[in-house]
C-alpha cells in the first residue's frame, strides 16, 4: 500500500533504450479517470537498460495507474498503485480494539511471559471479581463468585507482611 502525500517510484521496461521524457507521453489515471493535479516527473533511463524509472506524489486515496506512451505503445506497470490514507485505517483499526471489541474473562491466569492483552485482563479481573482472605490465604474468583482462579499465601511475622505470588 501506498500513502498520499508520498513520492512513489515507478519502473517500467520498455526494451528499446537511449530514450529521453521528451520520447514519452504520460497520462496519470486515478480510479480509471485521468488526473488534473498529478503528473509523472521526468522520465529516466536506469543506465542501458531499457529500464525507465520516474516518480510521482498522490494527492488522494485511490487507485494510482500511471501510462507511458512511446512509439504509440503504452507501457503500464502492471496493477495500479493502491493509495490509501493508512493512519486513518489503523487509528480506525485501534479505536475498534479499544472501544468494540470484548473479551471474555481468563480461564487461568497468565503464564510467566503474558501478552499486553493478557496483563491488561488480568489487571481488569484482579480489581473487578472477588478476593477472599483468610490469615494465611488470599483467593481470587471468576465473575461467578465461586470459581477459584488464583491463590497467593499470605504471612505474617509480626514485623513484616508478606503475600506471594498469585499462583
Amino acid at each position: 500500500m501506498y500513502q498520499p502525500n508520498r513520492i512513489i517510484n515507478v519502473h517500467i521496461y520498455v526494451g528499446t533504450t537511449g530514450l529521453v521524457d521528451g520520447d514519452f507521453t504520460k497520462t496519470m489515471l486515478v480510479n480509471g479517470a485521468v488526473s488534473g493535479t498529478v503528473t509523472l516527473g521526468t522520465i529516466t533511463e536506469i543506465g542501458s537498460s531499457g529500464i525507465y524509472t520516474c516518480t510521482f506524489t498522490p494527492d488522494v486515496e485511490g487507485d494510482w495507474d500511471p501510462i507511458f506512451e512511446y512509439d504509440s505503445t503504452a507501457y503500464t506497470v502492471g496493477s495500479p498503485y493502491n493509495v490509501v490514507d493508512l493512519e486513518t485505517l489503523v487509528n480506525g483499526q485501534v479505536v475498534d480494539v479499544m472501544n468494540i471489541d470484548t473479551w471474555p474473562e481468563m480461564s487461568a491466569l497468565p503464564g510467566a511471559t503474558p501478552t499486553l492483552l493478557e496483563m491488561i485482563r488480568y489487571v481488569y479481573q484482579f480489581f473487578r471479581f472477588k478476593k477472599t482472605a483468610t490469615a494465611t490465604l488470599e483467593r481470587m474468583f471468576k465473575a461467578d463468585g465461586a470459581t477459584v482462579i488464583g491463590s497467593a499465601g499470605l504471612f505474617d511475622d509480626g514485623t513484616t507482611f508478606t503475600k506471594d505470588d498469585v499462583s
